[in-house]
C-alpha cells in the first residue's frame, strides 16, 4: 500500500498523490505531487517533482527539478550526491543517470534510448526530442526540435532542415 496526501511541515515537506515520497527518511524540503513522484528518494533535500513517476528513482540526491510524466526518471541511481538538473517536459531527461546542472526542456529531450544524456553535465536543450550528441556530454547548447549536439562546449540551432539563422540586427 502506498501513502496519499501525506504532508510533513516540519521539514518543509510535501507529498501528494500514490506511492509520492514512501522512502523519505531524512531528506527535507522536498515536494511531490502525482503518483510515485519521488517515490524512491529516501534522504535528498529540496527536490520538486510534479506528474506521474517525475524523479522516481531519485533516490538520496537533492535540488533537482522535475515536471511531466517520467521526468528525471532515472536520475541519480547510486548514492553518490548528484543534482541541480532541471526537466520539463513528458519523459524530458529520463536517461540521466549522474549528471549535474542540466537544463532539460520539451517532450522527450534527452530521453531513455536516444543519445541519452547519462553522465554529462552543465548542458541546456530545449526542443521537442532534441538531444546532446553523447552520453557525457558537456556544455553543449542544443535548441530546436528533433537538434542533435554536435560536440562539447558547443552550440547548435535546429535540425537538419534548417536553412537559415538570423540574428536581431
Amino acid at each position: 500500500a502506498g501513502a496519499a496526501n501525506m504532508t510533513s511541515a516540519a521539514d518543509g515537506t510535501v507529498a501528494v498523490g500514490y506511492n509520492a515520497l514512501t522512502a523519505l527518511t531524512s531528506g527535507a524540503g522536498n515536494t511531490a505531487v502525482g503518483n510515485t513522484a519521488l517515490a524512491t528518494n529516501d534522504v535528498g533535500n529540496y527536490n520538486t517533482a510534479v506528474g506521474y513517476g517525475a524523479l522516481d528513482d531519485a533516490n538520496d540526491n537533492s535540488d533537482n527539478t522535475a515536471v511531466g510524466y517520467n521526468a528525471l526518471t532515472l536520475a541519480h541511481h547510486g548514492t553518490a550526491n548528484y543534482g541541480w538538473n532541471t526537466a520539463v517536459g513528458k519523459v524530458a531527461g529520463s536517461a540521466v543517470s549522474t549528471g549535474t546542472n542540466n537544463t532539460l526542456m520539451g517532450a522527450n529531450v534527452c530521453a531513455t534510448g536516444s543519445n541519452n544524456l547519462s553522465t554529462g553535465s552543465e548542458n541546456t536543450v530545449i526542443g521537442g526530442s532534441a538531444v546532446v550528441s553523447a552520453t557525457g556530454a558537456a556544455n553543449q547548447t542544443v535548441i530546436g526540435a528533433n537538434a542533435i549536439g554536435q560536440a562539447n562546449n558547443s552550440v547548435v540551432l535546429g535540425d537538419d532542415n534548417v536553412t537559415a539563422v538570423y540574428m536581431a540586427e
